[in-house]
């Protein structure tokens, strides 16, 4: 199971596209191995609410308030961890302490720790080496991946008529 942060910024940037609520958001919603890292005392889902909420364009507030409605559904697609040592930043605290370690942004120059960012998409923190994904390569990196079968030496005649031959 794929287990990725969603910083703030991502839904306060939802504005450039419809994308990012369709192809993103809301595909942590669906059938998938795709989890998104909360802290357990739910201040994530507080500051999620909260940016909802700020959100001016009514069809962009409602896709994210319907995203998060979708998110508290069985099965649940919130993974919730545990902090250990919080920090300064409950976004950056909660994907310190995932297995993945990896932290979907809205762009890497739009992120208030983006002076921190080396250019193999890594952010240390507090010891942890977290991996950077803009938007756009989250949505490639969370498509379904298809596998393609090559049918070209296979026979697949499937021809059932058999030859009865009636004189009369």
């Amino acid at each position: 199971m794929a287990c990725y942060t969603v910083s703030d910024c991502v839904l306060r940037n939802l504005d450039e596209g419809k994308i990012y609520t369709t192809e993103l958001l809301l595909t942590f919603t669906q059938e998938n191995n795709h989890k998104i890292a909360i802290d357990e005392k739910g201040e994530i889902k507080m500051k999620y609410t909260s940016i909802a909420t700020q959100i001016e364009d009514i069809d962009i507030k409602n896709g994210v308030i319907a995203w998060l409605g979708l998110m508290v559904m069985k099965p649940v697609k919130w993974e919730y961890v545990e902090i250990d040592n919080p920090h300064d930043d409950i976004f950056l605290d909660v994907c310190s302490n995932t297995i993945d370690k990896t932290m979907i942004v809205s762009s890497e120059n739009k992120c208030r720790w983006k002076t921190g960012i080396s250019p193999g998409r890594k952010f240390s923190y507090y010891g942890a080496e977290i991996r950077i994904l803009n938007k756009d390569d989250a949505i490639q990196e969370l498509k379904p991946k298809t596998n393609n079968i090559n049918l070209s030496n296979t026979n697949t005649n499937t021809n059932t008529n058999t030859n009865t031959n009636t004189n009369n």
